[in-house]
């Protein structure tokens, strides 16, 4: 067949081949060059106090940013024998009660 080899393995479309591609997990070299930067403007720009300042300073776009590192799922195993209780924290100003 056309597409196929000699082992009956269709290439065309790039078939599960043994080692072939990025190990699972592995980041590419732009995003690992990207994240160093990333990580240098951090430090550079004062570290968590800097972040600190610039979240007093604008909450709306840190809490924007901070919404967008937080996991969009959240997967558990667990074996339950009882009732199961889930507690939602919502963060609020530190001493102020205000969300």
């Amino acid at each position: 067949m056309q597409g196929e080899s000699k082992d009956g393995v269709d290439k065309r479309r790039g078939g599960a081949r043994p080692g072939a591609g990025r190990p699972k997990n592995a980041r590419s070299g732009s995003v690992k060059t990207v994240t160093e930067s990333f990580e240098a403007a951090f430090r550079a720009l004062g570290g968590t106090p800097g972040l600190v300042k610039w979240g007093k300073k604008d909450p709306g776009a840190f809490y924007k940013l901070f919404a967008r590192r937080l996991p969009a799922a959240v997967e558990v195993d667990a074996q339950v024998d009882g009732n199961v209780t889930v507690e939602l924290v919502k963060f609020t100003d530190e001493g102020t009660g205000k969300a």
